[in-house]
């Protein structure tokens, strides 16, 4: 049997804002990790309805923890962003959940009414919108800003949790700029596809990344020693650095400067 090892950066979260408020400090489970089980759960909808996340098992999920109050959420509602990767998850065949985790007399605050009323006022397209006043799945998700974004596979398997972009800023013109990591990851999730997030800085103004997805073989290989230990390159692709935004716009990097850097491994099969 050949062990694969995949390595993978996450992206920064987009959001500073407490999508669950303080509360006394009970016991908790340690954070999601990517290429792992997504923690189950079970939530009532914003019309009454219970929804667990295993229920979808056999689609891919994206979890999304909103705050109507929040200046980044309204960034890009506002904006139609949010609704634009929504629409395109339900072209997709994506289930979109949306989470509110906000405690009563809390900012973001909204019981099933208010947020199915919420929902037609900005436009939103989520599958369900999932009321967690308590902040018990919260918690489960380690999720304390907002957007806060999670994509699970149809496995069930935690494939990416960051920000819906690489600018955390309040600036609806930035939107244009950044690089649009959920849709990224949620697209090459129903694909098959991995997704490498990099940060890297340099001491020039233009470098090549290299991504290698790389399958090593065991160390001890009885039925054919001369495989043992091989490395045997899955996928791999290059990015130039100063197209790290745009392929039509170069841009040079800062030197020192730390930057996100994205790169989408084709598919391939060996």
């Amino acid at each position: 049997m050949r062990t694969l090892f995949r390595w993978m950066l996450l992206a920064p979260l987009a959001a500073l804002f407490a999508a669950v408020p303080d509360r006394p400090a009970t016991a908790e489970a340690g954070p999601p990790q990517v290429g792992q089980a997504a923690p189950d759960f079970s939530a009532v909808d914003s019309k009454g309805k219970s929804v667990t996340l295993s229920e979808f098992r056999g689609r891919t999920v994206v979890l999304e923890w909103t705050n109507a109050d929040c200046p980044y959420v309204r960034k890009h509602y506002g904006s139609g962003n949010m609704q634009s990767v929504q629409a395109l998850a339900q072209r997709s065949g994506v289930v979109w959940l949306s989470v509110i985790s906000s405690a009563p007399g809390k900012d973001g605050y909204v019981d099933g009414p208010a947020a199915d009323a919420l929902t037609r006022s900005r436009g939103a397209a989520p599958t369900a919108v999932l009321l967690d006043p308590a902040g018990k799945v919260g918690r489960l998700y380690h999720a304390r800003t907002t957007p806060h974004l999670f994509v699970v596979d149809k496995n069930g398997t935690l494939q990416y949790m960051g920000g819906i972009d690489s600018l955390a800023t309040a600036d609806v013109d930035d939107i244009a700029r950044a690089e649009p990591y959920l849709k990224e990851a949620m697209l090459a999730v129903v694909a098959g596809q991995p997704v490498a997030h990099l940060f890297a800085a340099t001491t020039g103004t233009d470098a090549d990344f290299v991504v290698k997805l790389i399958d090593v073989y065991p160390t001890e290989l009885p039925a054919q020693a001369e495989l043992g230990g091989y490395q045997l390159m899955i996928a791999a692709d290059i990015l130039r650095g100063r197209y790290r935004t745009h392929w039509d716009k170069p841009e040079p990097i800062e030197p020192g400067k730390v930057l996100p850097y994205t790169v989408t491994l084709p598919q391939a099969s060996h």
